[in-house]
């Protein structure tokens, strides 16, 4: 996949990405293996020296939010949404808005930041009518980072209307997966899934943008996960095996973290904590400065095992480290809980996400 050559100016003006066609071995691998990236950015910086178009700036703020330079991602969405708004675009400088509220969020872990920046892209759009922008804006997260799960299912199924509307697939593939997982989290399971799975076959197609693909992916991930769908996780998992995404690749370090992590909550639900442990340690290591949802999300993942295996101690560690996002939430309450009916084990004692809850029900009873 090529980062860069429109196919016409209508699509520039239209897509978040200056999108090229998939290479001519296309299938999975063209939308998430992505290119060098590093000389991607310095071909950007040359191109920006000599044009001066605010478009290639916010081009390179999502290259550098893709290889974690979160800095200079600000910086350079910053600039993007200064110039497209000076020249009146507003459609593009709502999606400049869009990425640095992305950038604060995800990369910098400045919710109210965030917030503030994606209700100035929305306030850029108000008077704009139907346009596929507004889809990108409204789903400026990924799915997964979405605490109000029924606001995301209204925005992503009228984000999949403006997507077909306007031929943007990379949307639609997006939107799909974010309806889906918010359906599955609301209790649809098999309506939600329905979703996933269509949004995956678009994946699988080579036809979306490697950051649309990557998102796409984190989310069936989060929905298996959610739902305890192992069998599906394991589906999805060999199809990126099969087109030679693996975990010692490289270039797919947001979808290999991801994975690893949400893969790892799954196999410790499952009480395979041998397996659990190495997924969540790897994830660990690969997100250390990546994207805070991928840190809270491999910390409190391995402090729910460790909860599980007796460990409080250092389940207590791992959570101190992930502040209050909501994503540690669930681990942080049964570690309360243990913890207020009675003191920490002193001896590592296994037990399954039920039998803590047992643990701590005994213990109040022999305390009274």
């Amino acid at each position: 996949m090529r980062l860069g050559l429109p196919w016409n100016m209508t699509q520039l003006e239209t897509l978040p990405f200056k999108r090229g066609e998939p290479t001519a071995t296309a299938g999975l691998r063209a939308s998430l293996k992505a290119p060098d990236l590093q000389k991607r950015r310095r071909d950007l910086l040359d191109r920006f020296a000599r044009e001066g178009d605010p478009d290639i700036q916010l081009e390179a703020a999502f290259l550098e939010y893709m290889v974690h330079d979160f800095d200079a991602g600000l910086a350079a969405a910053q600039a993007a949404y200064r110039g497209l708004r000076q020249q009146g675009r507003k459609r593009r400088a709502a999606l400049a808005a869009a990425a640095v509220g992305r950038i604060y969020f995800e990369g910098l872990n400045n919710q109210v930041a965030a917030r503030g920046w994606f209700s100035r892209g929305r306030t850029l759009l108000a008077d704009e009518g139907e346009c596929v922008e507004r889809g990108w804006v409204e789903l400026g997260l990924v799915g997964c980072s979405v605490t109000d799960v029924g606001a995301l299912a209204t925005k992503a199924a009228e984000a999949v209307k403006l997507a077909r509307k306007f031929d943007d697939l990379d949307l639609e593939c997006k939107a799909l997966a974010d309806q889906g997982l918010a359906l599955v989290t609301l209790g649809c399971g098999a309506e939600g899934m329905e979703l996933i799975d269509e949004a995956m076959a678009i994946v699988n197609s080579g036809e979306v943008h490697s950051f649309a693909a990557g998102q796409v992916a984190c989310c069936t991930l989060t929905a298996c996960e959610r739902i305890g769908d192992l069998a599906r996780a394991d589906a999805w998992l060999r199809v990126l095996d099969e087109v030679g995404i693996s975990p010692s690749d490289q270039q797919t370090p947001i979808l290999f973290t991801h994975c690893q992590a949400t893969y790892g909550s799954l196999l410790c639900q499952v009480g395979r904590w041998d397996d659990a442990e190495t997924a969540l340690t790897l994830s660990l290591t690969a997100g250390r400065n990546g994207f805070f949802l991928h840190r809270v999300m491999s910390r409190s993942s391995l402090a729910d095992l460790r909860l599980r295996q007796g460990r409080l101690r250092e389940a207590e560690q791992l959570l101190a480290a992930c502040g209050d996002r909501w994503e540690a939430i669930p681990t942080r309450a049964k570690l309360h809980y243990v913890g207020k009916a009675g003191a920490a084990a002193d001896r590592p004692r296994p037990c399954t996400s039920g039998a803590v809850v047992g643990i701590a029900c005994e213990r109040r009873d022999r305390a009274r």
